[in-house]
């Protein structure tokens, strides 16, 4: 079983109100901030 501290979902319909540009530094360098990044695609309409 795969056990996670958060999750960050962002879809097409997601509004984002402030700056997510840090974001990206937390999947740069995994090894060094520890978060795990997967990406799917969302189908479900």
């Amino acid at each position: 079983m795969t056990e996670f501290d958060s999750i960050v979902y962002l879809d097409l319909d997601t509004v984002v109100l402030g700056d997510i540009a840090h974001l990206h530094e937390l999947v740069a360098e995994p090894s060094r901030t520890r978060f795990e990044f997967a990406a799917v695609a969302d189908n479900s309409h």
